[in-house]
């Protein structure tokens, strides 16, 4: 079957991604199990794949000639797999299927992100700028998995601010580094012109026309300077104002330096099970790293849904700073804490000494918390 399936695409060269959105648009990847074939109107393949009318009659007669699919001749003109042994048996069409299910992984990932008002960064951000260009090429495609225009257009609205948000951070950069250089060049020049100064004129008569020029170049370049801190000045309180993390952020790293004096006693025999979902492993790169370096030892499960870590489980006998440590870190990296609370104690044995980070619904909910809730968490829940 496969030989046969390549041979039918073969002879389509020039339309290999469109042929791909075809067969994803037939197929329903579904959750833990096998994907099932969907029956869908020609009409549909035609807005997801930008193919023609005509043209993609000629794509359907191929493969329809093979035994692959069949379509008939109704008003609605509807398009299905022959049987679901296509998409098992075929390599090509079932690695297909699997981008397609991680496509929608991550839209449902960014849509709670959306409603929770979390920023997108690094990799995670590429990623949304890359499903916003086919969400805009098809808007039937992205409307298969968010159907409400509201929550589109919030998921949209996000990946915009997001985008914004980086381009302010790139020129914040770009007018620091104009600052260095202005400082470097402003001491370079001072250097040669005293020199030069020196060997040209009197000590004394050299001494006076150094001073008068410093004077008048430190003059100007004080109201270069000025300008440049204003505009910085002006840059910073912008980004303080749209970030709604970030305040709770730097409070946050001034605790988790408190933390980390205390030293690593104990959490040597502390493990952290970290429900990780691949955004945000790429958004933190290094946050399981510190943990390793605080002395914790690390696990990363698999995580059985795709919403973003809100909440943090701990045992019985895991201590009050190690909870606080791990609590600070998390919000200096932006994440979204809603609750801290313990283990329940039918699930506590064999468990007193790990710390879970993970996702919980009825956390969804609870206010966020801040860097002071995290000082006065006493292994209580709250």
């Amino acid at each position: 079957m496969e030989n046969d399936a390549e041979g039918v695409l073969a002879q389509f060269p020039e339309e290999q991604v469109e042929i791909c959105r075809m067969f994803q648009w037939l197929a329903d990847p579904a959750t833990g199990g096998k994907p099932v074939r969907r029956r869908v109107p020609a009409a549909e393949l035609c807005d997801v794949t930008g193919l023609s009318t005509e043209r993609l009659k000629i794509i359907l007669d191929a493969f329809a000639d093979r035994g692959f699919i069949r379509h008939d001749s109704s008003n609605e003109h509807l398009v299905d797999f022959t049987h679901e042994s296509v998409m098992w048996q075929w390599p090509k069409l079932q690695a297909w299927i699997e981008a397609e299910a991680k496509d929608a992984a991550q839209v449902r990932f960014l849509q709670k992100s959306a409603e929770q008002k979390q920023w997108l960064i690094g990799l995670t951000l590429k990623n949304a700028q890359a499903l916003k260009e086919r969400a805009k090429f098809s808007p039937r495609w992205i409307s298969r998995y968010v159907a409400n225009p509201q929550e589109l257009q919030e998921l949209l609205n996000c990946i915009e601010a997001s985008q914004q948000r980086q381009s302010r951070r790139r020129t914040l950069i770009s007018l620091v580094s104009a600052l260095f250089l202005i400082s470097t060049t402003a001491s370079i020049s001072l250097f040669l012109n005293y020199n030069s100064a020196k060997k040209n004129y009197a000590l004394t008569q050299a001494h006076n026309q150094v001073l008068a020029k410093l004077n008048d170049y430190m003059n100007a370049q004080n109201s270069a300077l000025s300008k440049v801190t204003d505009q910085l000045n002006a840059m910073l309180e912008q980004t303080k104002q749209d970030r709604s993390v970030s305040p709770k952020a730097v409070a946050a790293k001034g605790y988790l330096k408190q933390a980390v004096k205390g030293g690593k006693t104990t959490r040597d025999s502390i493990t952290i099970q970290y429900f990780a979902k691949e955004p945000e492993l790429a958004g933190n790169p290094k946050l399981v790293s510190s943990w390793k370096q605080l002395g914790f030892n690390v696990q990363i499960p698999r995580a059985n849904v795709e919403y973003p870590s809100n909440t943090i489980w701990f045992g019985s006998q895991v201590d009050r700073s190690s909870v606080q440590t791990i609590a600070s870190s998390l919000l200096t990296d932006g994440f979204a804490l809603r609750q801290i609370r313990k283990l329940d104690s039918g699930l506590d044995k064999g468990r007193e000494r790990i710390i879970q980070v993970g996702w919980s619904g009825k956390a969804d909910n609870l206010p966020l918390l801040t860097p002071t809730d995290v000082q006065k968490f006493n292994t209580k829940p709250f």
